[in-house]
């Protein structure tokens, strides 16, 4: 019972959802809360006006109710955003023609406030700011030509509060204008705390990124002098081995040299042994 009563207020929410398909279902929730609480609420209205001999402004209010009947039949088949400027403007409209029959004593305000509302979460800020801008506008003109008697307000209007049928549409409208604002304001208050969710999910991951970066940074840096340490011993067992090798080299051309100074000698020696050998024949051959 309690799944059911939640779906058809709207108040199930998949945090899956993304905020166009959100707008979505709650544009088609506001319809369908419109098709029978409204269309309660202006019957109400139309059977209040027949009463008071208002057989125009009672036809003006079923009039109005047709885009929302309209929106219904092709729910499926017009964007969002049709559906979305259906509803502000045929209520807006409305609201007007409420404050037209019965000034501040009506429900004109908070019908406006309702489509203000509704303007900014499915349209923008933008559009919210400019149907605020209107409402404002035609209440005070209203105010102005009230005010002046140049409109002069029905005399049953003071006198409704001792109507039934009064009461039952004020509570009709009440709680039609109340059930939408709370189902708007619900899923606002959802795909807010989704995305603040979403936020501190990404706001974790951020500082978890940067905790291994900082991690992978100090591994690097150790690493880094290990290699630096590595390499300055490398560096020194190179210049070692050099001063080595060229200790070694010094040592080899000095005994090259010392080898070729031998050979040399060995080479004068062996000629001069040479010289007194030829030298000791030819005495031997002159003394026979």
């Amino acid at each position: 019972m309690k799944n059911f009563f939640n779906t058809v207020l709207g108040l199930t929410y998949d945090p899956n959802t993304s905020i166009a398909e959100d707008k979505k279902k709650t544009v088609n929730l506001v319809i369908y809360f419109t098709n029978i609480l409204g269309a309660s609420a202006l019957l109400l209205a139309a059977v209040e006006s027949y009463q008071w001999g208002s057989l125009f402004e009672a036809f003006l209010y079923l009039l109005l109710f047709v885009p929302f009947l309209f929106s219904l039949l092709f729910i499926n088949r017009l964007s969002s955003e049709v559906k979305s400027y259906v509803i502000i403007i045929s209520g807006s409209i409305i609201a007007t023609l409420v404050m037209y029959n019965e000034a501040i004593y009506g429900a004109a305000q908070l019908i406006y406030l309702t489509m203000v509302i509704m303007a900014t979460f499915l349209l923008g800020i933008r559009h919210g700011l400019v149907l605020l801008g209107i409402s404002l506008l035609i209440i005070v003109s209203y105010s102005i030509l009230f005010t002046n008697k140049m409109i002069l307000i029905n005399d049953n209007i003071l006198t409704s509060y001792q109507d039934w049928i009064s009461w039952i549409a004020a509570m009709v409208t009440f709680i039609f204008l109340g059930v939408v604002l709370s189902v708007v304001f619900h899923r606002m208050n959802k795909k807010l705390e989704q995305s603040l969710d979403i936020a501190e999910k990404q706001s974790q991951e951020v500082r978890q990124s940067n905790r291994e970066l900082e991690t992978i940074k100090n591994n690097l840096e150790q690493l880094v002098k290990v290699r630096t340490v590595e390499i300055e011993q490398k560096n020194n067992e190179l210049i070692n081995n050099n001063e080595e090798l060229e200790r070694f080299n010094i040592l080899f051309v000095g005994r090259e040299h010392r080898i070729k100074e031998l050979r040399d000698r060995v080479k004068h020696l062996k000629s001069l042994l040479q010289k007194y050998e030829h030298d000791d024949q030819n005495f031997a051959q002159r003394s026979e």
